[in-house]
């Protein structure tokens, strides 16, 4: 079987498990879909990790914007967002994700890996902190 066929497939039962995950006990799915997404990138399709590093850590921001456009959408209905406070996340939001994809683009992929896993076990720790 084709292994780009195989990475889809791979990528469909991906999304749907974290997003159950995400869904029952509030994780953040990047911590999962970053390093599943390298070990599929670079065993299936033989992608190094200076670019399967950048790559999956696209892939999972991009799915911030559709994971977030439900709820978004639901409180705006609801009338529990100020447009103002919006307006000003959003044009943060828009700086920081250009300027966090061009920081990820000029450091080697291995160190981009270990940046990662730094922030990973801070947040874990963080959250088992009294």
């Amino acid at each position: 079987m084709d292994p780009v066929f195989i990475f889809f497939l791979l990528c469909l039962i991906l999304g749907s498990v974290v997003g159950v995950l995400a869904g029952l006990l509030g994780i953040g799915g990047g911590l999962i879909i970053v390093p599943a997404f390298l070990f599929m990138a670079q065993h299936l399709l033989n992608i190094d990790i200076e670019h399967g590093m950048p790559m999956a850590i696209a892939t999972s921001l991009s799915t911030v914007i559709f994971t977030g456009l439900s709820p978004a959408r639901t409180h705006l209905k609801l009338g529990n967002i100020d447009s103002h406070v919006v307006t000003y996340c959003a044009i943060g939001i828009a700086y920081g994700a250009s300027l966090g994809a061009f920081f990820a683009t000029t450091i080697v992929g291995v160190l981009l890996q270990r940046l990662f896993a730094c922030f990973v076990i801070l947040i874990a720790v963080s959250y088992t902190s009294p």
